[in-house]
């Protein structure tokens, strides 16, 4: 038992020191300046400033869209930003809690995939498999050239996600105890790591668990409260998101169609150069979509010199399933494209490329252990693989700003501005920082009015309004469902569709001096019922864990 636990934790240890290794200029450079990296870097401020202004959970970046608001946390999947406002709140800058995330979700990638694989191979092959994973093409595209910071911990979090259902499906006595919170806190975790991913990955996560289940049914009695229990802590999230989308422009958004201009070519696939630049319509792009020849050439020369040998089911659908993945990303898979509902919203065909180190890094694992030689194999894969990735393990460039630098960043940190409140008309309610808006950043429609302020926040205000007139008062905020306004205590109409200041906050009042208190709030059946569920679940998810802990111990 002893040298089994040694034996793990060895590997482990050995196992983070090459993935740091492998990303050491994360490390010693700082961040690198990619596609949407500093989008993320701002969110996550934007996210902790939404927290500290009393957002919980944060939907509303106070200082986005210059400074009038935007609702990109009600839509957009909020992990990387609550890990990040953990990290601040724990005395991080915000670049070094970036970073943190990035390191972390690295590391936590190649732990997942050992221990899947570890379930099925050997010590030494589950080790190749999280190293693989850990430094697979996509991931160093994620890191180094498009910054996704959810689609890494999404990528993290796969492995991990299939790790312990398939250990809920093995386990008994106590453990399966432990495995089954366990499992209900991944799952909920990947469904709030990134929309996108969660959408393709979870029907490839279900095919899973019936394949592993298809000759005992009954053991979804077992897997159906975990399932049921991440949805619920997920809840908070995912009910506003997909509820409350027609009050942005999204379904306007060419977003849903752009897919159709950049599907990769299969020489893209086979092989294209390392580059730092952008996915562009049409065959050439500045971008590397190459899932790795050298993975390629092993895969490749794996499944004919097995050929003639009986092979596992598995390794017979992740062969299929790398195929059947290689050609959505083509252009020959237009129709499947164009039919089949919400698969347009992965924007970019060559995305799926997400999966496939799933479905190739344990086939190649599986090829190790059928190996004879193994030491042989293995030094030859290493100084391969090695060379291929030493030009790809760098930044183009790095960034260094400080804490109030992305504190104060007042871009809407979406590629078209598709979580835009449809009321809100940017042309026109920018222009009124030069008239309107040029004193204060809430103005009276008659030039009667004084203001005394108390509170001005992105989230709330708090302020009185003296004027001799009825008047219209406007503020420089973009009206989202869930804003309030209360005059005097009593709740006030908002009126968000004058054509004079389309989508901002403004309501009448009456000649006198009021005080006046607005605020965003989650005050929409969506979010009352999303949030309701999601903490019923995690007191749930409390006591029973609380409840193990304390019969195991």
């Amino acid at each position: 038992m002893r040298h089994q636990l040694r034996l793990q934790l060895g590997a482990l240890v050995s196992l983070t020191l090459v993935i740091l290794v492998g990303y050491w200029s994360l490390i010693t450079v700082g961040l690198p300046e990619t596609h949407d990296g500093q989008i993320h870097t701002a969110r996550i401020a934007q996210y902790y400033l939404a927290f500290q202004q009393g957002q919980w959970p944060p939907r509303w970046a106070p200082n986005a869209n210059a400074g009038f608001g935007y609702p990109v946390f009600n839509f957009n999947y909020p992990l990387p930003y609550i890990l990040g406002l953990l990290l601040i709140k724990a005395q991080l800058s915000v670049e070094a809690a970036a970073t943190t995330i990035w390191l972390t979700a690295l590391v936590t990638a190649g732990w997942g995939m050992y221990w899947l694989l570890k379930s099925y191979l050997t010590t030494k092959a589950a080790f190749l498999g999280g190293w693989l994973y850990a430094l697979s093409n996509y991931a160093l595209l994620l890191v180094y050239v498009r910054g996704g910071a959810g689609e890494i911990i999404a990528y993290a979090l796969f492995p991990w996600l299939f790790y312990s259902f398939e250990r809920l499906i093995r386990a008994g006595g106590g453990w399966r105890q432990f495995i089954f919170w366990g499992a209900s806190l991944i799952w909920a975790m990947f469904l709030l790591s990134h929309n996108i991913m969660v959408l393709f990955g979870t029907p490839l996560f279900l095919g899973f668990l019936l394949f592993r289940t298809r000759k005992k049914l009954s053991t979804w009695r077992q897997l159906g409260p975990p399932l049921v229990l991440g949805l619920s802590l997920a809840a908070f999230f995912w009910i506003p998101a997909v509820s409350e989308g027609q009050a942005t422009i999204i379904r306007q958004s060419p977003l849903s169609h752009i897919y159709q201009q950049h599907f990769p070519t299969l020489k893209q696939l086979v092989y294209d150069a390392w580059d730092y630049g952008y996915s562009r319509p049409g065959p050439v792009d500045g971008i590397s979509f190459n899932l790795n020849p050298i993975w390629l050439l092993i895969l490749g020369l794996g499944f004919i010199g097995i050929s003639f040998r009986a092979k596992p089911a598995g390794i017979k659908w992740l062969y299929g399933g790398m195929v059947g993945w290689g050609v959505a990303m083509l252009p020959l898979s237009s129709w499947w494209w164009q039919n089949l509902p919400l698969v347009n919203y992965i924007q970019f065909p060559w995305r799926l490329l997400f999966f496939w180190p799933m479905l190739a890094v344990p086939v190649m694992a599986w090829l190790f252990d059928q190996t004879k030689n193994h030491w042989g194999w293995w030094c030859g894969l290493v100084i391969i693989l090695g060379a291929s990735m030493a030009t790809k393990n760098q930044a183009q460039n790095t960034y260094f700003f400080p804490d109030q630098y992305w504190f104060q960043t007042t871009t809407t940190t979406s590629l078209m501005d598709e979580n835009m409140p449809r009321w809100f008309n940017k042309g026109t309610n920018y222009g009124l920082d030069a008239s309107l808006f040029s004193a204060h950043p809430v103005a009276c429609s008659e030039p009667v009015c004084q203001f005394s302020f108390k509170i001005w926040t992105g989230t709330a205000r708090n302020y009185q309004v003296f004027n001799t007139a009825r008047t219209r008062v406007i503020e420089r905020i973009a009206y989202f469902p869930g804003m309030k306004v209360w005059v005097d205590n009593e709740f006030t109409q908002i009126d968000y569709q004058e054509p004079a200041y389309p989508g901002l906050v403004s309501y009448r009042l009456p000649a006198g001096t009021h005080t006046v208190v607005t605020r965003f709030t989650q005050d929409t059946w969506p979010r009352k019922l999303g949030n309701t569920i999601s903490l019923m679940a995690v007191l749930v998810w409390l006591f029973g864990f609380a409840w193990v802990l304390k019969l195991n111990w």
